[in-house]
């Protein structure tokens, strides 16, 4: 994900599901970034980088 500053922040699941599916999560992604979720060095996340 991009952060404020212009970073990228990668999130990792330790036991993910198989073969997740794209648009679930992109739609977790999306819920991450609108609610702010994660306050980073770098700032906050802004945007999806898949």
């Amino acid at each position: 994900m991009l952060q404020t500053w212009g970073s990228t922040f990668t999130l990792a699941l330790p036991a993910p599901r198989t073969a997740p599916i794209a648009t679930e999560v992109e739609a977790a992604m999306e819920l991450i970034i609108s609610k702010n979720m994660f306050l980073t060095t770098g700032g906050e996340l802004i945007d999806k980088k898949i």
